[in-house]
This record gives structure tokens, C-alpha cells and sequence, in this order.
């Protein structure tokens, strides 16, 4: 946006083709040279424009627009991240995996009205917000975007505890909310608890699933809700926000349109063209033949899995999640160190 107010217009792929300074300096006193990206006066392509001007419900089959609630206000597929991300949470048993759970100290008074007004200009803004996941019930797997969608909120208050029993209280909710699913179905896929601890200070906790907020969402989020908060705090009213000019219906459209696209499944083929097959190493049980086996956790098969699952690591006695993912990382390192032929590694 900077940018483009000093008077420069290039599209998101011709940053990725141009990522420094220089280079698109270059790209701009050059005209952009014979392989420069058309752009609108905006600086999207022709074909993000096309695809930002997608209305609500167009990407859904006409059966499935039948059978949306009566409150949908937008509906489309699911991405491919989305749907890895929902099925590794639910094949993560006990695991949170891509169950995020934030933890923050705020030192500020507490007001419950601001934060609930904050909350809904949120969720009113954001459609993510409002958004729940429908994998089987209709003819492909899609989220829909509710007219509306309450933030759950819990305030639980510790003033009259310790300040040592009410860290313990708080370390306590956010082991427990690890291992508090949502239901998928039923908008939205986060919630807000808040620890009153007396004085100018409480405890906010933020969880959600990973499909709706990544880590850079996430802090856009609480930047905005925190702004707004300490501003009705402030007496200033709330600040006026556009709604984002691209959301995920344009980002499904354009996965779609790559996978589609005969130009991107040749770019992929030349690109990996030659690429050599690496399987990681199997995890290995023990040397074939009768006698007893190790015991394992029901419904664990670690001849089959792979050496980074956790699942496999810990079904053995006396290794634990951290153990485990301390003994994989070396061997699967191993392995793409011989591949490469390096002779230094880090976990870092």
C-alpha cells in the first residue's frame, strides 16, 4: 500500500519475481521488461481482478446452494491448507495440532462491555470469524459464512486468590484448553477467556483453530481487538475499518484456477523435472519372527509410520512426546543430510 501511494504499482507475483529493492527498481525505470506481469491501475493482474469480483455463493454447485441455512451469508470450498489442517486435528487424538491456544497478560482495567463491543466489530469485519466447516454434508467439503457469530466469552475471577495460585490456575486452563476441540460445524472456531487478577491486570486467552487464523492473522486480530479496546477505554470511539478487499472466496477461486491451469502443471513438471523420490525411513519395531512384541497404544501401527510421528514415538514405554521429537529430528535430518551431502545440521 506504501507503495503504491509513492507511486509504484506491481502485483504480488511480480514481487515474488523481483524480492528486492533493487530489483523492482529496476523492473519499474526498465518498464518491467519482457516478462513483466500486465497489471491494472491497481497493480493486480487482469486475472485477480476477474477473480475479485466474485459474488457471494458463486463457487458452490447449484444442489449445494439448496441446502445452506438460512443464515448464510457466504459460502464456498474449503482450501486444500484448510482441509490438511482439519484432518491432521482431527488424526491428532489427544495432540493439539493446529489448536492454537495464546496466552496474555494485559496490563489494563477491565471492562467487559468494551471487549464484547470489540469482539462483535471483529467478527462483523472479518468473515473468517463467522465461519464454520462442512465436510460431508454436502457435494464437496465447503465453510460457510454466517450473517452472525457470537465470540464466546469467559470471565472467571481470581481476585481473591494468590498471585501464586492464580498462575496456577491459568497455567491449568491453558493445558485444559489444548485438549478442548470445537466443533467444526458450529461458528466460530474460537473463544476468548478472560482471568481477572486484580488491580490494573488480567489474563486473556485466545483459542482457535488454525484453519480460520494463521499466526500472522492472529496478531492482526488481537492488534485490532486490543486497539479497540484501550481505545473505548480511552473514551475514543471505535475506529472506522474497511472490510478486507480480498478474502478466502478469491484465495479459493484462485486455487482452483492453478489447479485447472495447464500453464501451472507445466511450470511444476519443468520445475521438478528429474526430482528423485525420497521416502523417509520406516520406523523399525523389531527383527521379524514369533515372540512378544513391545506393547503399543490401540490403534498405532509404527511398522507403518514414518520416524516424525509423535503418534508412533510415544506409543513405546517410557518415551515421552518431548523424547520423541528429540530422536526424530536427528534421523530425519540424517537422511536429507545424506541426500544433499551436507555435513553440518541444525534443529534450529
Amino acid at each position: 500500500m506504501k507503495a503504491q501511494q509513492a507511486g509504484f504499482s506491481f502485483s504480488v507475483q511480480q514481487l515474488l519475481e523481483h524480492p528486492t529493492v533493487a530489483a523492482l527498481a529496476a523492473r519499474e525505470s526498465g518498464g518491467g521488461g519482457a516478462a513483466a506481469t500486465a497489471t491494472t491501475a491497481t497493480g493486480a493482474s487482469p486475472a485477480a481482478e476477474e477473480i475479485s469480483a466474485l459474488a457471494p455463493f458463486s463457487l458452490l454447485a447449484p444442489e449445494d446452494l439448496l441446502a445452506l441455512p438460512g443464515d448464510a451469508a457466504d459460502a464456498y470450498p474449503c482450501t486444500s491448507m484448510q482441509l490438511g489442517m482439519l484432518l491432521h486435528g482431527e488424526l491428532g487424538g489427544r495432540a493439539a495440532i493446529f489448536h492454537d491456544v495464546i496466552a496474555i497478560r494485559v496490563t489494563a482495567s477491565w471492562d467487559r462491555a468494551a471487549l464484547v463491543a470489540a469482539l462483535r466489530q471483529a467478527a462483523g469485519l472479518h468473515p473468517v470469524l463467522r465461519t464454520s466447516f462442512h465436510l460431508t454434508a454436502f457435494s464437496e467439503p465447503i465453510q460457510i459464512v454466517h450473517r452472525t457469530a457470537e465470540v464466546p466469552l469467559a470471565v472467571i475471577d481470581l481476585t481473591r486468590l494468590p498471585a501464586r495460585e492464580q498462575e496456577r490456575v491459568v497455567v491449568a486452563w491453558v493445558k485444559a484448553e489444548t485438549r478442548r476441540r470445537f466443533v467444526r460445524e458450529r461458528a466460530p472456531l474460537l473463544r476468548i477467556a478472560v482471568h481477572l487478577l486484580g488491580g490494573a491486570s488480567f489474563h486473556f486467552g485466545l483459542t482457535h483453530h488454525h484453519a480460520i487464523l494463521d499466526g500472522w492473522s492472529a496478531a492482526t486480530f488481537l492488534a485490532e481487538l486490543f486497539e479497540s479496546y484501550m481505545g473505548s477505554l480511552a473514551g475514543r470511539p471505535p475506529p472506522e475499518r474497511a472490510a478486507p478487499a480480498v478474502g478466502l472466496r478469491e484465495l479459493v477461486a484462485l486455487e482452483r484456477q492453478a489447479i485447472g491451469s495447464e500453464e501451472t502443471r507445466r511450470f511444476w513438471s519443468e520445475r521438478l523435472g528429474g526430482a528423485e523420490h525420497e521416502p523417509f525411513p520406516r520406523w523399525q519395531v523389531g527383527p521379524p519372527g514369533p515372540g512378544p512384541r513391545p506393547p503399543r497404544r490401540q490403534g498405532c501401527n509404527p511398522c507403518r509410520s514414518t520416524p516424525c510421528s509423535r503418534t508412533a514415538c510415544t506409543s513405546w514405554p517410557g518415551c515421552s512426546e518431548c523424547q520423541s521429537r528429540a530422536c526424530c529430528w536427528p534421523r530425519i535430518s540424517a537422511a536429507w543430510r545424506r541426500r544433499a551431502g551436507a555435513t553440518r545440521w541444525s534443529p534450529a
